[in-house]
């Protein structure tokens, strides 16, 4: 199971982190993320929907911010340094406008890009807010009542494309478990001039080179049901991403001892496995990234118990055993006698 990590996921959870004064049902902007190719010097028009889910009219502001990537987690860093030239500056925004209750209204941006434009990505949010646009002491967005949409721009030309495997373990570093779930760990650096997106597999095998199963990596069921990769990665920056190869979900992890033995036979696995990740990315797809990694899981609580009642049941057998051939050689004695 993957756990997610700019993906669809992270962008929803981040902007909507940012509305603070709203709560998530009183303004919805779709779509919460755009994935965009243009050329130098090209022209785009696209639209956005904005609904007033609150319960009186109000007046909306948009403004355009860069960001970038902040930390391993996909967060997106806003910027708001003026006079900045990159992907905010070429979004023509309209002005402010004015929704009913309940109102939903489909309104259109235009993106100019430079002739002279780097190839690459370029990253910009679209804010909504019930305030003008304004910037906080140092350049830092106010992120007050605001909701938004990313803007991930491919431009066209001489772009680099190039990923390299960082890291590929497991959570917590052990390599010997009691039990499920084992949860993985990858983390991918982005070498190139445009966000990628890695995705794929982690194969697990037994000690006789079985399949047992297979964990997806930055892969997530969208809304239509298809499974699709989410996870961006945006230039110069690392990004983790975690999968866990698990039986059961648990709420809490046992503590006592038979609990343990329950939570052991519930998520049972036993021997060593072999881990083989699996990443694929690129504009065509065709570039890859893998590693293997081996670990063991014991159950010895479960094995414990289980060989405590087989002793106890080869030790009832035995002396029953032994009890009928008493009772069959006395049973002959007595009838020779």
């Amino acid at each position: 199971m993957t756990k997610f990590s700019i993906s669809l996921f992270a962008a929803i959870a981040v902007l909507a982190g940012l509305i603070l004064a709203y709560n998530s049902s009183a303004l919805t902007l779709s779509p919460p993320l755009y994935e965009i190719g243009a050329m130098p010097g090209q022209t785009l028009k696209t639209g956005l929907k904005v609904f007033n889910e609150t319960d009186k009219a109000n007046t909306f502001y948009f403004e355009a911010q860069n960001f970038t990537a902040k930390g391993e987690e996909g967060d997106p860093y806003f910027v708001g340094e003026i006079g900045k030239e990159d992907l905010a500056s070429w979004i023509e925004l309209p002005g402010p406008i004015h929704l009913e209750s309940g109102e939903l209204k489909q309104v259109e941006f235009i993106i100019k890009v430079p002739e002279k434009a780097d190839p690459g990505g370029h990253y910009a949010a679209i804010f909504l807010s019930t305030s003008p646009p304004s910037l906080e002491e140092g350049g830092a967005v106010g992120l007050a009542a605001k909701i938004g949409t990313l803007v991930l721009l491919k431009i066209g030309g001489e772009v680099i494309e190039e990923g390299r495997l960082i890291e590929f373990g497991l959570v917590d570093g052990k390599r010997i478990f009691e039990h499920l779930p084992i949860d993985f760990l990858v983390r991918v650096e982005n070498l190139g001039t445009v966000h990628i997106k890695p995705a794929g597999t982690i194969e697990i095998r037994n000690i006789f080179g079985i399949k047992t199963v297979e964990v997806k990596v930055n892969i997530a069921k969208m809304p239509d049901g298809k499974e699709r990769p989410v996870g961006n990665i945006l230039p110069e920056s690392i990004r983790k991403f975690e999968s866990s190869w698990q039986a059961s979900e648990a709420e809490n992890q046992p503590e006592t001892f038979w609990q343990k033995v329950k939570f052991e036979k519930e998520n049972f696995a036993f021997g060593r496995y072999q881990a083989k990740l699996d990443l694929d990315y690129g504009a065509e797809n065709d570039k890859k990234l893998t590693a293997v990694l081996s670990f063991w899981v014991f159950p010895w609580h479960l094995i414990l118990v289980s060989f405590i009642v087989l002793v106890l049941v080869l030790a009832l057998l035995v002396f029953s055993i032994r009890r009928y051939n008493r009772w069959i050689i006395k049973k002959s004695k007595s009838k020779f006698s």
